[in-house]
């Protein structure tokens, strides 16, 4: 609880609006997952006052509103915005290859981007139209498969265990009672696991999951209006906790198969002998 008041007060003095938009449905996202209403009500009695709060000292501070479109951060991704689709679409080459890695600074004089000159120079703040000007459509459909596959992998997981299946490992069944296995080749034809969904009882996995979760939808939500790849520091907190998460999700398959095999060797075993 300590981390996370620290996190949202680093969050509120720095007054990023976007990155303050993206926690907040990275938490509601979070407790919509867990599927409790409780939760839910509660994270809305917290969220209220806390955005309210935030809105206010956002206007004392920057003299801006939430979405103000006469901010001049605004008006300057407008700007960029329009000038990146514009040098995307610009023929056949950029669309599908883009215009090479790092050659917006490089080549800005010559495209006339930012403004011709007359803003400050940089990138696209913005994930999905940095890749897809500077690498080009299949970069991003990449991009965006790799987090679609990351999102399921996480959200499958979370529901299988949130599902209060049990697994017995060691229990394997042959389905039909009346059957006397009489060879070890009859056993080992009619013999059947009994495979069903892992239950963890593990509730720091659960917790680590849905992090993992929650800073998925935040890193995309930010991004939109960001360019969070080009950050060390936010990408590699990000690529850490999708490591994190897929090994969880790999590991509970590995023990389980690992567990699947000895026990069917022991039961042969058994059979045999």
């Amino acid at each position: 609880f300590f981390c996370l008041a620290a996190m949202s007060l680093a969050l509120l003095l720095n007054v990023t609006r976007a990155s303050q938009l993206a926690f907040l449905i990275s938490a509601f996202s979070i407790v919509v997952l867990t599927g409790s209403r409780k939760m839910l009500l509660i994270l809305a009695a917290v969220i209220l006052p806390v955005a309210l709060g935030g809105f206010l000292f956002l206007q004392q501070s920057r003299n801006v509103g939430f979405f103000d479109r006469e901010d001049e951060s605004t008006k300057y991704r407008q700007t960029i915005y329009r000038e990146g689709f514009n040098l995307w679409t610009q023929n056949a080459r950029h669309f599908f290859l883009g215009v090479g890695m790092d050659s917006i600074k490089r080549y800005a004089k010559d495209w006339r981007l930012f403004d011709d000159g007359r803003l400050p120079m940089g990138h696209f703040h913005s994930t999905p139209l940095q890749l897809v000007v500077e690498r080009g459509l299949p970069a991003l459909l990449l991009w965006t498969l790799i987090l679609g596959i990351y999102a399921r992998t996480l959200w499958r997981e979370f529901k299988i265990q949130d599902s209060g299946f049990k697994i017995q490992d060691s229990r394997f069944k042959i389905q039909d009672s009346k059957l006397i296995v009489q060879n070890f080749a009859f056993a080992e034809k009619n013999l059947k696991s009994e495979i069903s969904v892992p239950e963890f009882a593990d509730w720091q996995t659960r917790g680590i999951l849905l992090g993992c979760f929650g800073g998925l939808v935040g890193f995309f939500t930010s991004g939109l209006v960001h360019y969070n790849l080009g950050d060390a520091e936010v990408a590699m907190v990000f690529f850490i906790l999708m490591g994190i998460g897929v090994g969880l999700c790999n590991s509970r398959f590995k023990i389980q198969d690992s567990g699947l095999q000895n026990n069917l060797k022991s039961r042969i075993s058994n059979l045999k002998s």
